[in-house]
């Protein structure tokens, strides 16, 4: 079974903000949409999760580098990666 949300997400502290965020092997179903609101993250380790997306939102952060491969995936592609369109363009 799935987290289906993280309860409590932390916002970012003005004195240290979060550049690196790792999630990975957390059977995550789903991200939360307020990863947004960390703007100065430049990493995010979602591996070998259950992700089948992520959310829109993470588009707004230009420098955000994801990393999103997993051999579980049963998603969109064969190799188990998702195309994240927009994140860190």
């Amino acid at each position: 079974m799935g987290f289906e949300t993280t309860p409590n997400f932390p916002t970012q502290h003005p004195a240290h903000p979060l550049q690196e965020l790792w999630l990975y092997s957390n059977q995550l179903t789903s991200v939360p949409r307020e990863l947004a609101h960390l703007t100065a993250l430049k990493r995010l380790w979602l591996d070998r999760n259950q992700l089948t997306s992520v959310p829109a939102e993470l588009a707004q952060l230009t420098n955000l580098q994801v990393r999103l491969r997993t051999m579980e995936m049963g998603g969109p592609s064969s190799c188990g990666c998702l195309e994240l369109a927009g994140v860190g363009a």
